[in-house]
């Protein structure tokens, strides 16, 4: 028999298995290999998809067709909150990429470093980081060769950083038109106006409203508006302007002041040009107010009138006027002298303070007494230590010989008892000592409480005090008899009522003792906005209204809810958002999407269903169809929605009350000023129309008034739509001292007038 190799065989079998096994794996690899190849992802937040090719990722629709020819590394979405919600994705390929829409479209045409969202603009980078903005839709409106953006406070404008120029910007509108040439500094005037400096250090006024610039200069500076003027400089001479840019003197004086209520000085060497023409030879003027000016002369100051009747003179500083008196400084000094020149208060004291708004001042003797003086210069007191003005009650404490007293600078009188300390104010009256023992005076300096407590006290209310027991506190009345039984280790008054603690537990209870939530809670929140208290134990939560009525059903029934605004709390179940009184009584079923506070005239509430913004009123019916993309609370009986990027203003029944442009204000008086191409109208809070846009600008003037310009003039509107100055040649409105409106004509000459309007 021949003899077998067993290595031989051994080997052949191995062989066999080795070729079976590769077989096997590469017939189940093949199809992972060629799934791989075919590898699809979802694009979050939209209709696309990404399929892997050669190792790139090549974006396709939903049947699988490819969007373009391009392949990238790796695609991803975003979300941009401009007017609505965008969403965009990026694509990229080779460290930069494309920003594509919803529809797979780029939205520019070149790939980009890096974008983000703007105010209701995209930024985006595309080179060596130098940005440009585009508008939702990919339009652009700036090119990218800007450093960087910031803008002003009202979002109207952007100053927008050249590359290297270390801070020179070029100011350009928020839609990117960009305006005028390349500055250094940018500052925004109480006339919505803006003060430019270019690079050259010249100045520059510009007017948003008109889009132009107003002034022919440029100027070298221009100084603070003051009533509407100001002073400008140009090659050491200076001229005066009105707020629209308009020359009012040449640029031709050595100094210009603006003394404020029409009030111009201007000089010409030697001397001062007054308003009236005349010329005062002085090396300074000031202003003390109601006509009267003080004049620089020989380094010393005179009082003159407006007539240029001399009063006082020589004095080292003159305040402004008080009342009947001026107060003036001579050697290191101060006294007062009264609209006569004659010297009320002797020029010695180091200092003296007018009590406003009382007719009494004090003066500083040395550094430790003083002494107190009527308005007529009449002493009321002298050798005054430690003096206390107290300006809610109108009192001043003083101490004499050892003792505290008050007076009453209203009354002119003394409190009629002395004490140990001066009298600390709690809002009802003044919580003092006297012999050791503490107590309570009303503002007439009589006994509420007499001095019978050892310690001083605090004040819940006029009747009710917290007194210090030891380590432990109670609440008493007036009379200091105990409220309630139980000692607590803490007092403190929160809202209407007093929040007590004992032994790690907290409960509230009111000025008469009442328990209106026993001492259970783990915690109590006093929420102010909203005027209610927020209870929470160690397994539940609740709100107490603000007759201390506690809903007790929180925990059971709802995941979150508010305080209450206008007898009703926002509350949240699984089902959505709903509103419930202050008995817990669900008023509006909790089936909304997201749900805000009722608000306006005619209280409207702002809801979502299925991601759309409407209104509904108190009785849960829909006011405002949903219909928006975002909403803002009523103001009055106005409010502003979006539709997609449209703005409109609506009533409280959905009718459209406007669509404006780019700009809108709301005024201190709560109505509307709209622009509409380039001109300017009012709408009333009440939803009324009180002025198409015909307007240049509307200046709101006190809380019921509004200065209309129309072309170059102006007039005068009450909240109701009524003319109660037709527009003429009037350079501004003003509101006076005593609540008047006036109105300042610019005359051809050099002079300004003043005439009540009422």
């Amino acid at each position: 028999m021949k003899q077998t190799d067993c290595s031989s065989i051994v080997y052949q079998a191995t062989k066999i298995f080795l070729f079976t096994w590769q077989l096997s794996f590469y017939l189940v690899c093949i199809p992972y290999v060629l799934n791989a190849q075919n590898e699809t992802k979802e694009v979050p937040n939209s209709k696309f998809r990404t399929r892997l090719s050669s190792g790139q990722w090549q974006l396709v629709d939903r049947k699988g067709s490819l969007v373009d020819s391009l392949t990238y590394d790796s695609v991803t979405s975003h979300q941009f909150r401009l007017p609505k919600q965008v969403n965009l994705f990026k694509a990229w390929t080779k460290g930069r990429f494309y920003l594509k829409n919803d529809n797979g479209k780029s939205m520019y045409p070149l790939p980009i470093e890096d974008v983000y969202a703007w105010n209701n603009y995209l930024c985006y980078a595309k080179e060596r980081e130098t940005y440009g903005l585009m508008d939702s839709k990919g339009q652009v409106l700036c090119p990218a060769k800007y450093s960087h953006f910031t803008a002003d406070s009202s979002y109207a404008f952007l100053y927008a950083f050249l590359p290297g120029s270390d801070g020179i910007f070029e100011l350009l509108q928020a839609n990117g038109k960009r305006i005028g040439l390349q500055y250094s500094e940018v500052k925004r005037l109480k006339s919505k106006g803006y003060q430019l400096t270019d690079i050259d250090r010249q100045v520059f006024l510009f007017k948003p409203a008109k889009d132009q610039f107003l002034l022919a200069g440029p100027y070298r500076s221009i100084g603070t508006f003051i009533d509407g003027l100001a002073v400008v400089n140009q090659s050491n001479r200076m001229g005066l302007i009105d707020q629209n840019g308009k020359e009012l003197l040449p640029v031709v004086y050595h100094e210009v002041k603006v003394l404020g209520k029409g009030h111009v000085l201007a000089r010409k060497q030697p001397g001062w040009v007054m308003p009236n023409g005349d010329t005062l030879f002085a090396s300074n003027v000031k202003h003390l107010g109601k006509g009267w000016y003080t004049c620089l002369q020989d380094g010393l100051w005179d009082i003159f009138t407006t007539s240029h009747q001399l009063l006082a003179y020589g004095f080292e500083e003159v305040s402004a006027f008080h009342k009947d008196y001026f107060l003036v400084k001579q050697k290191n000094h101060w006294g007062s002298v009264d609209t006569n020149g004659r010297v009320l208060i002797p020029i010695l004291y180091e200092e003296i303070k007018p009590l406003s708004p009382s007719p009494y001042l004090l003066a500083k003797q040395d550094s430790l007494y003083f002494t107190l003086f009527d308005e007529q210069g009449r002493k009321v007191q002298s050798g005054i230590q430690e003096p206390q003005l107290v300006i809610e009650a109108g009192h001043l404490w003083m101490k004499t010989l050892g003792f505290y007293r008050a007076f009453d600078l209203n009354q002119g009188r003394w409190l009629k008892h002395r004490y140990d300390s001066p009298g600390i104010w709690t809002g009802t009256g003044y919580k003092v000592a006297s012999a050791g023992r503490w107590g309570l005076i009303d503002p007439q300096g009589n006994w509420k409480i007499g001095p019978i407590w050892p310690k001083t006290i605090e004040f819940v209310s006029e009747e009710h005090s917290i007194l210090p027991e030891g380590y432990r506190f109670s609440l008493t009345d007036l009379d200091g008899c105990s409220i309630h039984l139980l000692a607590f280790d803490s007092l403190s008054p929160s809202g209407p009522l007093v929040q007590v603690w004992r032994k790690g537990r907290t409960g509230l209870i009111n000025i008469d003792g009442e328990v209106m939530f026993p001492l259970i809670a783990s915690s109590i929140r006093f929420l102010p906005e909203w005027y209610t208290w927020q209870v929470q134990n160690d397994t539940a939560f609740g709100t107490m209204s603000r007759s201390g009525c506690f809903v007790s059903s929180f925990s059971r029934q709802y995941d979150s809810i508010s305080g209450f605004v206008n007898q009703k709390a926002l509350v949240k179940q699984r089902t959505g958002w709903g509103m419930i009184d202050p008995m817990g009584r669900l008023r509006i079923a909790p089936r909304y999407q997201s749900l805000r506070p009722f608000q306006g005239a005619s209280p409207r509430a702002a809801m979502q269903l299925q991601d759309l913004w409407g209104f509904i009123d108190e009785g849960d019916q829909i006011a405002v169809q949903p219909q928006y993309t975002s909403v803002e609370d009523f103001r009055g009986s106005i409010a502003l929605a979006y539709r997609s990027d449209q703005a409109e203003f609506i009533d409280p029944k959905g009718k459209v009350l406007l669509k404006p442009d780019d700009l809108y204000f709301w005024s201190i008086t709560g109505d509307l000023i709209f622009h509409q191409k380039g001109k300017v109208g009012l709408i009333s809070c009440e939803g009324k129309r009180l002025l198409e846009a015909l307007a240049m600008d509307i200046k709101p003037i006190g809380k019921d008034h509004f200065q209309i310009k129309i072309g170059s003039q102006s007039g005068l509107m009450d909240r109701t739509g009524q003319w109660l100055v037709q527009p003429r040649e009037v350079e501004t409105f003003f509101m006076t001292e005593e609540a008047e409106i006036s109105y300042k004509f610019n005359s051809k000459s050099e002079v300004y007038f003043f005439k009540s309007a009422r």
